[in-house]
């Protein structure tokens, strides 16, 4: 089983987008029409979309575009690296590079130059707002979000945390390697918790997991604070999870009762999962407050939890969210008014999630595409279910979306990209459909 860890980081606002930012309402319009005031951009396509910021890009040329068609960044002013727009940038810093000098730096989505094009490479920032940056014959040095040099700890350069979600109290401290040991410092340079740990994570709501091999050989994870007590013992073996809304999901050492569990912040087992050998089910038993669930096989992926879900991926088919009291839910089952959409759909299934919400996708009977869209955590609709693929933006209602173009024989062969507000809507469109 892999277990999927996510890291979710406070948002360092640097730069907001400010020019409408409450998206207009079309009346008498569906999800994938094209509103009759649409901007229209000659582009290959949208990589991402960050403070109602597009990055398109044109052969091998990049540039910005907001939503009214303004090009605050134009083609070929700046090289920006492939995937910065999907990574989601924590401090909306986004490292590029200067094509008149080749020097890098820092800009805003709006293209304005936030720190100076003076490195000679340039990284993305992490959670922590540590970037990494090359300076003269140095090839990775740590800088803040104003651009000056962090101290290294014992010589050494910390670890730029994962960038994946946010949302959670941010840690001060930041990891740190030593040797074939990993510690912990502030960044200013003081180390806080010594490099003891043969492995280690980052903090998450306040406790962190490392890992000890014991003198047998075995790999053994525990849990500290930020203090560097062990407040949860070496218990454990794989790689332990962060923890998230007050649970992590472990392994033990020995598969004696259980496969899998969720502990609490004391190390209670608050439910198990699997019986140590076989599975069947899946079922949920409470017993004596705790539930045991038994399912009908291991997942692909299971998940912390994400505003009071976790989830266990099995297959496309087959993905159950977890609540925080130890029952299954299916993705239908929290969408609300599911039968809005049972007139033309064989069933709703899971797409993936982020801590916006769940990505889900419709079956037709009818037509051989699935459409994708997007729910909140209460089960609302955030963008309907009538795109190829959809990538919301964290800091605006609007979304990078595809829809299918009928050839005039029901057959499908390009693509309409561009980008829709929380209608479903296109208010900006590429002139140029995509085949496939």
């Amino acid at each position: 089983m892999k277990l999927k860890h996510l890291i979710s980081c406070t948002l360092f606002t640097i730069v907001c987008y400010t020019a409408n930012t409450q998206p207009k309402i079309y009346t008498n319009l569906k999800p994938g029409d094209i509103a009759p005031d649409a901007v229209k951009i000659e582009a290959d396509y949208i990589e991402g979309m960050i403070n109602g910021v597009c990055l398109v890009r044109k052969g091998n040329a990049a540039a910005l575009v907001d939503i009214e068609g303004h090009f605050v960044a134009p083609w070929g002013k700046y090289e920006i690296a492939q995937g910065i727009f999907l990574s989601v940038p924590f401090t909306r810093l986004i490292p590029a590079k200067d094509t008149k000098t080749g020097r890098f730096g820092y800009i805003s989505p709006q293209g304005a130059t936030l720190i100076p094009f003076t490195f000679s490479n340039a990284y993305d920032f992490d959670c922590h707002g540590v970037g990494m940056v090359g300076i003269g014959a140095e090839p990775f040095v740590n800088i803040n979000t104003s651009g000056q040099r962090l101290p290294t700890v014992k010589g050494r350069t910390y670890i730029l945390s994962e960038r994946e979600p946010y949302n959670y109290t941010q840690s001060k401290l930041i990891r740190f390697p030593a040797g074939d040991n990993y510690g912990y410092a502030d960044k200013n340079g003081k180390i806080i918790i010594p490099a003891q740990y043969q492995n280690a994570e980052e903090f998450t709501d306040g406790m962190a997991a490392v890992m000890k091999v014991d003198k047998f050989g075995v790999a053994r994870w525990g849990y500290i604070d930020q203090t560097g007590k062990l407040v949860i013992p070496y218990t454990y073996q794989i790689q332990s999870g962060q923890f998230h809304n007050g649970l992590a999901l472990v392994c033990p050492v020995r598969r004696e009762t259980f496969n899998y569990a969720y502990i609490d912040k004391k190390g209670t087992v608050k439910f198990t999962v699997g019986d140590g050998r076989n599975f069947s089910g899946p079922n949920l038993v409470m017993v004596d407050g705790i539930g045991k669930i038994s399912t009908g096989g291991l997942p692909h992926e299971a998940s912390y939890f994400v505003n009071g879900y976790a989830f266990w991926h099995y297959s496309d088919d087959d993905t159950q969210l977890l609540d925080t009291l130890g029952h299954f839910h299916k993705i239908a089952d929290i969408l609300h008014k599911p039968e809005k959409y049972s007139k033309d759909i064989a069933g709703i299934q899971f797409d993936g999630y982020n801590d916006l919400g769940i990505f889900f996708k419709v079956n037709p009977f009818i037509k051989t595409e699935n459409k994708h869209g997007m729910m909140n955590y209460k089960g609302e609709v955030i963008f309907p279910p009538s795109f190829l693929y959809i990538r919301p933006d964290y800091y605006s209602q609007y979304a990078v979306a595809g829809m299918s173009i009928p050839n005039g024989q029901n057959q499908f062969n390009s693509t309409l990209n561009g980008v829709v507000n929380r209608q479903g809507v296109f208010v900006l469109t590429l002139t140029k459909p995509s085949n496939f």
